[in-house]
């Protein structure tokens, strides 16, 4: 199997398996837990009294990309690994490995 199809395989399992929610469900409690999710709520509000919102102020889109790096660095090194790991698991059981070969 060719390392594309291969890719897509895990991605499909990944999926139909349930185990991308789990991951996601996981990463969320997470980020509630931390208090993530406030603050980036924070900045979206600050962002909004700066500029305004609408056709002269601030797009989701604009939002969103002036959020994504800050928002992204206010996410715990253990959530991150835990996420990393859950995800390496996954793949290796996949491919019968053993978490530590990949």
């Amino acid at each position: 199997m060719s390392k594309g199809r291969l890719t897509q395989s895990v991605e499909k399992q990944f999926v139909e398996s349930g185990e991308q929610q789990r991951i996601v469900d996981t990463l969320m409690k997470r980020l509630k837990e931390s208090g993530w999710e406030d603050e980036v709520k924070k900045m979206v509000h600050k962002i909004i009294k700066e500029k305004g919102i609408g056709k002269d102020g601030a797009t989701a889109e604009a939002i969103f990309e002036e959020l994504k790096t800050p928002s992204r660095r206010l996410v715990s090194n253990e959530t991150k690994q835990e996420v990393y790991q859950m995800i390496r698991k996954f793949v290796a059981d996949q491919m019968n490995l053993d978490v530590d070969d990949i």
